[in-house]
């Protein structure tokens, strides 16, 4: 059988996600006959190497030059995969990738990236039917904890330890039962809990020192070493969109490690577990104190459960890396090609036998320090003789053309990312940093013409839609909007730069369709900037004193009841219309929402890490939690 080179491209990182998800997954795939896997940081200069030539390609996100390189590879018989491992369209918004996907331009990258790829992988069933209906193929590869260690000894004799450890993304799930707990363990002799999160959790109990122990979330190895201080475990799971596309890894790796666990009715675990034999299983508070009296009182139940629970998950046995390895190879339209590794890149991996992970070195250093600092003369020479250095490393050649290009140094800029622009012709990035160049240079029909190819290569590219919008005639602006509009769909900000080239008696209309398209459906931490961007829209096209004005902006202040502007701007369509009764309600209204914005600002409420609390006691509240326990 044909060897089988594999890469996958994934922000260096060693947290659990990342051992489940890519590093244990490719030294799985890398001991088997004929395969060979290198895992390569996204910054890292050999990605467009390893983009090109691996038969498997393995994306651990997005990024707009990817869903031009999937067809080009397809075209050549290779295969990409796009892992989609969680629900990025319901993310927490308390943790750091949340705001990131408050951006709607990554939701229409998300979409484009998930139909050009050959399949989408994925970790659960849930999972696999929210992607279906746009991706190719669907793979669902669970959560694989590898080879399962004996079962421990019981713990020594000694208070018992009841605790939970969870990432960021569970806090609203401890949050929601972290009190019953604590009054739990308060009237009990003997208990202490044991918790390892975010540091955000460490006041969600508050209990002496003797009978309370925190320790902020860390390494896998430093996880795993908790779990192994604890004789019983609690994993609460909100009924939350989010959690609906949860693995059961949870169970699996408390049970690898004996511990006996108390799990919430919800999710994967009604269907991962057998109730009473490898745990148990809560509906409410009272339940679960009643589960954790049993499995105080009784060392016999914790010591059965535990012990029954490792049994169910060393006899899993599934070859998970073959089933794994069977499917890539059923991607490829022809045989696997497995290029010889360049010499550069078995020099700088950190080898396993045929597994290869590539560490970020000091080019990629000097990359990331260059982008952090201010565009001038001394920053754009060290990036020259970086490119210089690595001719390939067209991150870095895209870099030094935006530094030329903020300098003004046009020509210069335009030479910089001309051999990045030959070698991948479709990358849409480059080119609309080429033809910022070209623009500079007094050349806008060669701007155009390059801005042009990068929308084809990806027709969801907002950057290369807003510069032609700026760079069309009178005559093809409005079309060109509604181009741009129909390719980012998600995208209200496109939307709205449509309305500005609609004609005058039709805007109130456009912006109608706006709010019914869109206001309905934002997530709450989006709604104060789309209101800011509705209200600007209705500031620069609508004539207030038309007739319906007044209608539109009832209708935008019910959809935005927090927003000053758009209630001043109702009540001057409401004076204009000659109802100033109503027009004096909503100017007070306005002053009374800008009042309560300076009380937040004078009083620094919203500082440090309290909005995050918020954000985490209102998806506690929204999903259920919270309820009084005994």
């Amino acid at each position: 059988m044909p060897e089988l080179l594999i890469a996958q491209i994934a922000v260096a990182d060693d947290g659990g996600h990342a051992h489940y998800r890519v590093h244990g997954p490719a030294r799985a795939l890398a001991k088997l006959t004929g395969v060979t896997v290198v895992d390569c940081d996204p910054r890292h200069r050999l990605v467009p190497w390893l983009v090109e030539e691996a038969d498997v390609l393995v994306l651990h996100g997005t990024h707009p030059d990817s869903p031009p390189a999937a067809r080009r590879r397809r075209d050549r018989g290779r295969a990409t995969v796009f892992e989609a491992s969680d629900d990025y369209f319901d993310l927490q918004p308390w943790t750091d990738a949340s705001a990131a996907w408050l951006d709607r331009t990554r939701h229409d990258q998300f979409w484009q990236l998930l139909g050009a790829v050959d399949a989408v992988q994925t970790s659960t069933a849930a999972l696999a039917e929210r992607w279906a209906a746009k991706a190719r193929a669907v793979l669902v590869f669970p959560n694989d904890l590898g080879e399962v260690p004996p079962l421990p000894p019981p713990r020594a004799p000694g208070p018992l330890t009841v605790g939970w450890a969870g990432s960021a993304t569970h806090l609203a799930d401890w949050l929601s039962v972290a009190l019953v707990l604590q009054r739990w363990a308060a009237g009990r002799d003997g208990v202490r809990l044991a918790v390892m999160s975010d540091e955000l959790a460490r006041d969600y109990v508050r209990l002496p020192a003797d009978r309370y122990r925190f320790q902020p979330r860390g390494t896998l190895a430093e996880y795993e070493r908790f779990l192994g201080t604890l004789d019983v475990a609690v994993v609460p799971l909100l009924p939350s969109p989010f959690n609906r596309g949860r693995t059961d890894l949870k169970f699996r790796e408390l049970a690898a490690r004996g511990v006996p666990g108390v799990y919430a009715a919800a999710g994967p675990y009604p269907h991962a577990i057998d109730p009473g034999r490898t745990g148990l299983l809560y509906r409410t508070p009272a339940e679960l104190t009643r589960h954790l009296d049993a499995l105080a009182d009784d060392p016999a139940l914790r010591q059965s459960i535990r012990a029954a629970a490792h049994a169910h998950v060393a006899a899993g046995g599934a070859d998970s890396a073959g089933d794994r390895l069977e499917a890539y190879r059923g991607l490829l339209p022809g045989p696997a090609r497995c290029p010889p590794l360049p010499p550069e890149l078995v020099a700088a991996a950190v080898a396993d036998g045929r597994y290869y992970r590539l560490p970020l070195g000091a080019p990629e250093a000097a990359l990331a320090g260059a982008a952090l600092r201010p565009a001038d003369d001394e920053g754009a020479t060290a990036l020259g003789k970086l490119v210089a250095a690595f001719p390939e490393f067209h991150a870095a050649a895209r870099q030094l053309g935006r530094v030329l290009n903020d300098l003004g140094r046009f020509a210069e800029a335009a030479a910089a990312l001309e051999p990045a622009r030959l070698a991948r012709p479709d990358s849409p990035t480059t080119l609309a940093e080429a033809a910022r160049a070209r623009l500079g240079q007094g050349d806008p029909a060669s701007a155009r013409a390059l801005l042009d190819r990068a929308v084809a290569a990806n027709p969801a590219y907002a950057p290369a839609w807003d510069a032609i919008l700026r760079l069309a005639g009178d005559d093809e602006s409005g079309p060109l909007a509604d181009r741009a509009r129909r390719n980012q769909p998600a995208s209200y900000i496109a939307a709205l730069a449509a309305v500005k080239f609609a004609a005058p008696d039709a805007v109130a209309h456009a912006l109608a369709g706006w709010l019914d398209e869109f206001a309905a459906g934002l997530h709450a931490d989006e709604r104060p900037f789309a209101a800011a961007a509705f209200g600007q829209a209705v500031t620069a096209r609508l004539d207030l004193g038309s007739g319906p004005a007044a209608d539109l902006l009832a209708s935008a202040c019910r959809h935005f009841p927090d927003a000053a502007r758009l209630a001043d701007r109702h009540g001057e369509a409401l004076y204009a219309a000659g109802r100033d009764c109503e027009a004096l309600a909503e100017w007070e209204r306005a002053l009374r929402l800008a009042r309560v914005a300076l009380t937040v600002e004078l009083e620094g409420s919203a500082a440090g890490d309290r909005p995050r609390l918020w954000r985490v006691a209102e998806a506690a509240r929204r999903h259920g939690g919270g309820a009084d326990g005994p």
